[in-house]
């Protein structure tokens, strides 16, 4: 596995780079394009993500702990089952992305859109979800204890036999 350790890329288009497989720690991405990469099983470990443009990647399997996406687009993206571990994800949109059998730990998902997406049997205990947009989202059995809802947007979203303890 490569690993990639304390970089920083700014305004740069990354969409050609190999980070399948690869192990990234501590980098910093600022406004960079990653659209279409190819970034299965990549992992991420105390890096940051900032209005960057993730449309149509292949980030599934892919592990990030303690990392940070905020005001990402994630449109198109392919998360299959990726893990996101105290991750901050504030402010970024997940149109029309593949969540199926994501696994988040807790962490900021507060501002992020999630208009529309099947979010069904999701875990989202311990999240901070405040200001999220899940109208129209399947959430049907997702658990919600002790996550944080303030001001979250429910608008038509399916909660039947969800867990909001």
């Amino acid at each position: 596995m490569e690993s990639i350790n304390h970089a920083v890329y700014e305004n740069e288009d990354l969409s050609e780079m190999a980070f399948d497989e690869a192990l990234l720690v501590s980098c910093k991405f600022i406004r960079c394009s990653f659209k279409g990469a190819n970034m299965e099983g990549l992992e991420t470990q105390r890096c940051l993500f900032e209005d960057c443009n993730l449309q149509g990647a292949k980030l599934n399997s892919s592990v990030h702990r303690e990392s940070s996406f905020t005001n990402c687009q994630f449109t198109y993206t392919n998360l299959f089952n990726s893990e996101f571990h105290e991750c901050k994800m504030l402010g970024s949109s997940f149109h029309e992305t593949n969540l199926f059998g994501i696994k988040i730990v807790r962490g900021d998902w507060s501002y992020t859109n999630l208009k529309g997406c099947m979010l069904k049997e999701m875990d989202f205990s311990g999240t901070n979800l405040a200001h999220a947009d899940l109208s129209h989202a399947n959430l049907e059995k997702a658990i919600f204890r002790e996550a944080n809802l303030n001001h979250c947007q429910l608008h038509q979203s399916n909660i039947k036999g969800a867990d909001l303890r």
